[in-house]
């Protein structure tokens, strides 16, 4: 069960979800959306000083949360209406995995570009923080709520896509 990345449910994901050009271009958009909330920190501090640093590292974890929340609660939200609607559902019921395992690969693996997309942007928000002044034991914090967050919307996503009949329900 700790070795997430090698539950099979996983690595499904893994492999057609986190494609080498889809892992670049979410990259690069997570790089260009770090530089706008920068250009827009920097508008309201008109100097890049302790102010500057703080408002740019807020917004970012803003973001952060909200991107991984949507997109953890949208891709979930759909995930088992997808299997039932593909027919792909039975596949899911005769598996050797458990049902620990079918849940650990469900949620770490259905939102992965959410997960990943809030990676990118990490190196970011840690330095924006630590230049900001706030400790190192604040940030990680912030990190650990925020991957508890994830996980917790994720979990009620895929709780809600149990009881869904149709994806266009959800």
């Amino acid at each position: 069960m700790l070795r997430f990345w090698r539950n099979p449910e996983f690595v499904r994901y893994l492999r057609a979800e986190l494609r080498g050009p889809r892992a670049v271009s979410v990259g690069l958009v997570t790089v260009v959306i770090c530089a706008l909330v920068g250009l827009a920190s920097w508008g309201t501090a008109h100097a890049v000083n302790l102010q500057f640093f703080r408002s740019f590292h807020v917004r970012l974890t803003v973001i952060q949360y909200l991107v991984l929340g949507l997109w953890c609660a949208g891709s979930c939200g759909v995930a088992i209406t997808r299997e039932r609607e593909l027919k792909t559902y039975d596949f899911l019921r005769t598996t050797r995995l458990t049902a620990g395992g079918l849940l650990v690969g469900k949620v770490l693996g259905v939102p992965l570009i959410g997960y990943f997309a809030v990676a990118c942007s990490l190196p970011v928000s840690i330095v924006a923080g630590i230049l900001g002044g706030y400790s190192v034991g604040t940030i990680l914090g912030n990190l650990l709520v925020l991957l508890v967050f994830g996980l917790f919307v994720a979990l009620v996503g895929l709780w809600l896509s149990m009881l869904l009949e149709k994806t266009s329900a959800a």
